[in-house]
This record gives C-alpha cells, structure tokens and sequence, in this order.
C-alpha cells in the first residue's frame, strides 16, 4: 500500500473546509473536490465491478493461479486446505465452540507449513499462500445474530437485543480468532455468580459468547471497585450486598458497550488487542451514514407516503413514536406542533428538523451537527428533487474511488489473520471478506444476517468503513 489510510490530517482539512463554508452551496466545489483531488492521486482506480445481489451465496475466497499452483505441488498444503473445505460445512445451528476450536488449530497451522525455504518457494509466494487461508478461515467465522442475545445490558428503553451490535461483533471477532470462553483469563466463579443473578447458566462458559461478554462488561466494573475473592463471598454470605454491587457495575456496564473506547477491555482477558482506525473518507461515509441510517431510514419514510400535495401535515403521536422513537419528549412535542409539508424535498425536510434540533439538549446537539453537515455537504438536494440522490453520492464519493481505497487495505488485514469489525453510523458489522464484486459481512441486527452481501452502492450510503477496527 502506498498510503496510510488511517492519517488524520487530510480529514481535519475536509472538517475545517466544511466549516468555514457555512451556508453556501458547495456542490463541486469543497469536500467533492477535495476528495477527488487528494485521493485520486493516492489509490489507482480499481475496475468498476458488476452489480452483484445481496443474496448471493457466499463462497470461499478463490486462490490465484500462482497460490493454487503451490498447494498443487506441496502434500501439506494440500491436506491443509481440504481441512479448511470441510470446516466450511459446519453446521451454524449448532454450538460454535468444538468448530471455533478446530479453526484456531488451522490458523496455527499456517505459520507453520507455509515456510518459504520449507516449501522451496519465495518468500513473497510464501505470502500469497498464507494470505489465502487466513482470508478462506476468516470467512468461516462464525455468526452471532444480536436479536438472540440475552436480555442482561438492557435499558427501559431498549432490550439487549436492540442495542448489543457491539459485543456480538466482539464475540464473532475473537471466535476468528480461535477464541472461546475458555480462553478467559480472569475468576471464573466471579463470572458464574454474576450469571446466576441474571438466571443464567452456571458455567457461564457454556454462554454463547456473546452473552458471555454482556457479563464480563459488568465483571469489569466490579472488579475495579472489589477484588474478586471479596465479590465471591458476598454472593455466598450476602447475597443482597452481592446483588447490590451487580446493579452498580451494569448500570455503567450498560453505556461501556456502546463505547468503542472500552472494547479493549472486554478483549484484554483473552490476550486480544483492539486497534480503532479512521479511513481518509471518514467526513463523507459520516455524512452518508447519518442521512441513510437516521433521517431517512424513518423521517422520510412517511414523508414520502404521504404525499399530500403540499398540505401542513402534522404528525400524530403515534407516528411520531413509530417513526422518531429516538426523540426526546421535547422535540416529539415541538416537532407535532411544527408539523410537515408532504412535498417538500428531503433537504427541506432535514432542515426543519435542524432547527428544531436546536432545543435540545447537549446530547442532542450532536445530531444537529449531523444534521448541518450533512445539508451543507449535500446542498444541491436544497433546490432539486430527491432523485438527485444517487447521483450526487456518486459525485461526492465515487465507487470506483472508494474501492480503490478500501479493497487494498482490507485484503491485507485479513490476509495477515487480523479480523475487522466495520464501524458505519451508530451500528457495527463484522467483515468476512471483500472483493470488487461484493463485501461480505456479519450483519448482527439481522436474525439471517450471516454472510450478508452487502453491494458496493449500498455500503457506501450506509457509511461502511468511515472507522474499522482491527482485531488481533
């Protein structure tokens, strides 16, 4: 790679253009340009690819002539693969651990068979071949869909279910690893006593994974006011002081999972590391991802259906809960008052929605900001219709760039062994394995949400890769 994606300083320049350009129509001018100029230049275009379905069966990454021409010639390597081909058939339904425990045999196979004075090959043929497998083993990681998570780190707004994305990437993370819950370093009965406070299991190591994290988020926090021997004979002696404790560490358990910031702890007890990256296309995947999974994902949803010819629509109560749960009583309220015009663009849309952001709170302050910064980036949709949509996401950020900018790297993570978590707007996904025709993910918001094909078009509106974690 000719470039280190994760440099910051062309980022802050796009934030400080942005900013400095409040209220005028930026179209090709600003950050498109910007863009265009600074990475055109860095990342040779990669060929457009076809258009591929997201229900296309995925399918072991294919080995070049060179990589199947060495495991061709080489007995080792030839057992080594049909080991990784049967593995491919392991059953999902089943419990993840005997499977996750083959595959870290597998991965430690590769170092060691794949020598390149061994095999009487060049060490850059030797690495083409390692680069193989570990990308043909990390598309076999397994899947954990969030909406079967338990209900430990839930609020009163929200089940577990609805808001564990964080710890199910996690888990299937470390699983690509070869990591399982015995591979925990740290009490053991501490971890079974908090489970049994949820009536869970209790070995807590027959937990699926991740619900074996939900637990450890809390088990961190006590374990930073108590030691664990003290902890164990509360739950013996005390039961009440116990439980107390437990409630103590969960209610901030609760917001550490949804912090990227804690995830090395959570990782740490299995000799795992966590490294957050920031991709150069961090402004415009922001951008796209807050517009897509936020404003349209509900508010224009039924903007659109009602169609009503330019009349003040005034949204009823129920479907301000329906469509907007995430709003604060106060902005559900002015938001009734103010209502909807029916045929305005989306723009205008978002634009009263802005202004009536400006009440909130400090947190909600955030998403104005999100909200700005995405009218200014998108201003033309100000003064067009809403087709004018995919058109101008493609001139911001065309897909032959951004796959020029993300393929190279992330076929190298996963060619090292390293797993990837993809951060897009307020959500995480686990990726599998990228190529020009498709980016393959763990999506863990959707019950069949194994090996989902995501297209390149649809990644890029979601804000795919704006931040990605490496797990190692």
């Amino acid at each position: 790679m000719a470039a280190r994606l994760g440099d910051n300083r062309f980022a802050a320049a796009q934030r400080q253009t942005i900013a400095t350009q409040t209220g005028q129509q930026i179209g090709n001018q600003g950050i498109t340009r910007l863009i265009h100029r600074h990475l055109s230049s860095r990342y040779p275009l990669i060929q457009r690819a076809p258009e591929t379905s997201d229900t296309a069966a995925p399918t072991l990454p294919s080995p070049s002539a060179t990589v199947k021409a060495i495991i061709a010639d080489h007995e080792t390597l030839q057992t080594l693969n049909k080991k990784i081909d049967q593995l491919a058939d392991f059953d999902p339904k089943k419990p993840h651990k005997p499977m996750v425990k083959e595959l870290s045999g597998l991965r430690g196979q590769i170092p060691q068979l794949v020598v390149a004075a061994d095999l009487g090959i060049e060490e850059d043929q030797a690495k083409l071949v390692r680069q193989h497998f570990y990308r043909q083993l990390n598309s076999l990681a397994p899947f954990y869909t969030q909406m079967a998570n338990e209900n430990i780190l839930g609020t009163k707004k929200k089940a577990a279910n609805l808001r564990t994305c964080n710890v199910s990437t996690l888990a299937m993370s470390l699983e690509g690893l070869g990591k399982t819950a015995d591979d925990f370093k740290g009490n053991s009965l501490l971890m079974n006593n908090i489970a049994a406070t949820f009536s869970l299991e209790t070995n807590v190591n027959s937990l699926r994974l991740a619900d074996f994290l939900q637990i450890l988020a809390i088990y961190i926090r006590m374990v930073e006011q108590n030691k664990p021997d003290t902890l164990n004979n509360w739950a013996s002696s005390s039961p009440e002081r116990f439980q107390a404790a437990v409630d103590q560490a969960k209610a901030v358990a609760n917001s550490d999972i949804t912090s990227s910031a804690r995830f090395n702890h959570f990782l740490t007890p299995f000799g795992v590391s966590l490294k957050i990256q920031v991709l150069d296309l961090d402004p415009a995947l922001a951008v796209f991802g807050a517009y897509y999974r936020r404003f349209d994902q509900h508010l224009n949803e039924y903007i659109r259906q009602k169609k009503n010819k330019g009349e003040k629509y005034r949204p009823t109560q129920e479907e301000i809960d329906k469509y907007r749960p995430e709003f604060t009583e106060q902005r559900k309220a002015a938001y009734r008052k103010k209502g909807v015009a029916g045929e305005k663009s989306l723009a205008q849309a978002r634009t009263e929605l802005a202004k009536v952001a400006e009440q909130e709170t400090a947190r909600d302050q955030k998403l104005k900001k999100i909200a700005e910064l995405e009218l200014k980036t998108n201003a033309r949709l100000a003064v067009g219709s809403e087709t004018n949509e995919a058109e101008l996401v493609e001139e911001v950020l065309p897909i032959s760039l951004y796959q020029s900018a993300v393929i190279p790297l992330m076929s190298e993570l996963l060619g090292s062994g390293k797993q990837v978590i993809v951060n897009l707007h307020e959500h995480f996904v686990k990726l599998q394995a990228i190529s020009a025709e498709s980016i393959i993910v763990h999506e863990p918001a959707k019950a069949e949400g194994k090996d989902l094909n995501m297209p390149w078009e649809r990644a890029r509106e979601l804000g795919y890769f704006k931040r990605y974690y490496i797990v190692s």
